[in-house]
This record gives structure tokens, C-alpha cells and sequence, in this order.
């Protein structure tokens, strides 16, 4: 499980293999979220984060 500064994810794996063979995408895609949520607070004037992202 990680937060990042704006939003919470939660991971649900089975195991703890699972977790770890899906690591390197979950940090592509917190990076991405991160680069996209910076464009939606300069371009869009985002004051508050979404609750979740499905």
C-alpha cells in the first residue's frame, strides 16, 4: 500500500509474489497520475483530488 500526497491507493494482492510482480507498474502509474494530476492543477485549476480513480 502506498499514499501519495494528494490521493490514497490500495493495492489488493493475494500474495506477496503478486505484489511484487506488479511493483514496477504501480510506479509507472503513481508517476503518471502525479505528472497528470500537476497538469490539472496549472491548466484546470484543480483544488481537490478525486476520492478514488478506477
Amino acid at each position: 500500500m502506498y499514499r501519495s500526497d494528494t490521493y490514497e491507493a490500495y493495492l489488493c494482492f493475494e500474495t506477496k509474489e503478486e505484489l511484487e510482480e506488479y511493483e514496477e507498474m504501480k510506479e509507472r502509474f503513481k508517476k503518471r497520475l502525479n505528472e497528470y494530476q500537476k497538469v490539472l492543477k496549472k491548466e484546470f485549476a484543480l483544488t481537490s483530488s478525486p476520492k478514488g480513480i478506477i
